[in-house]
């Protein structure tokens, strides 16, 4: 079983699996840029949601390192409410905008993600 199948125990394994999928397809660099964007454009229009002005990723030498919210650390996948925010209203809108629905349909296609409802496809959002 790959990293991006097996069950997540925490938010941030969750957002393991799309950070992985955004490097395979984009490149670290690209999705550094697009995480970063997105984060900013959710916690501006949420700002209740301040832990997503946490989210980052710093580049070290050559390697990107993921920022994450200390709360999305714990078990449980307590904060999935504010990753499912941070993709809906900040990652998809970007994603859509720069790839169209390609690197969206790949986010789709991982079970932990839509288990959990971070992604959805149309039938599902409807």
């Amino acid at each position: 079983m790959s990293s991006t199948e097996r069950p997540a125990g925490t938010t941030a394994d969750v957002f393991q699996v799309i950070w992985s999928t955004l490097v395979s397809v984009l490149g670290a660099t690209a999705s550094a840029t697009l995480i970063r964007r997105a984060a900013r454009n959710a916690a501006s229009s949420r700002p209740e949601l301040q832990t997503l002005r946490i989210l980052d990723v710093a580049r070290e030498g050559m390697q990107y390192r993921c920022v994450l919210p200390p709360s999305w650390l714990e078990d449980e996948c307590a904060h999935l409410d504010e990753l499912r925010y941070f993709f809906q209203g900040g990652l998809r809108p970007l994603l859509e905008e720069l790839t169209g629905l390609v690197v969206i349909r790949l986010l789709e296609r991982q079970p932990g993600l839509r288990r959990r409802a971070i992604v959805q496809n149309e039938e599902e959002r409807s």
